[in-house]
């Protein structure tokens, strides 16, 4: 009887292993693969990119300041949205928006204004960053829009602070001259 019992349990245990342990392969999720989804989904949202006019950019004070003329290029190179690097893209723009963080602002940039904007758009970028690791449909894509949104503001308010700035220097020297008369 002990026979039987060893060969039914034997029984038992073989059937188990053979039903239970399928060996099915389940596929790898690789940066490469959550890059091609990237760009798919991110073709879908156009963004717009403000660019700072070329003579703005050649004024003495703004020649020097690097750091700008860095930044911008980042937000064009995301831009254009090299299929294969999207994630090596926003570590560079991170990395220029550090070193713009940390360098000095001219005078009429170094405003709580501008740097608010900036640290804006550095968040905005690790937000977008975070969503290229971890994917989802419904993230990704307003993350790297609000990327572009942010950096617009940072750039209108550049634009527009510098605007205020003509602009009272202009009445400065107006009402200069009608004294002088």
């Amino acid at each position: 009887m002990t026979f039987f019992t060893n060969v039914r349990f034997s029984l038992i245990l073989l059937f188990t292993l053979l039903f239970a342990c399928k060996n099915e392969v389940q596929p790898e999720t690789t940066a490469t693969t959550i890059d091609t989804i990237t760009v798919k989904t991110l073709g879908e949202y156009k963004v717009d990119l403000k660019l700072f006019p070329e003579s703005f950019l050649q004024e003495d004070d703004l020649q020097k300041w690097t750091e700008l003329i860095d930044l911008q290029k980042s937000m064009v190179s995301l831009k254009d949205l090299n299929p294969k690097g999207i994630t090596v893209d926003l570590l560079a723009l991170n990395t220029r928006i550090k070193k713009m963080e940390e360098s000095p602002f001219p005078a009429p940039f170094d405003t709580p204004q501008i740097k608010s904007r900036l640290r804006l758009v550095g968040m905005q970028a690790n937000k977008t960053r975070y969503f290229t690791n971890y994917y989802t449909d419904d993230s990704l894509g307003p993350a790297y829009q609000n990327l572009y949104r942010f950096y617009n503001a940072f750039v209108d308010r550049i634009l527009s602070l510098k605007e205020e700035e003509n602009t009272c220097l202009l009445y400065t020297s107006d009402a200069a001259d009608e004294e002088d008369s």
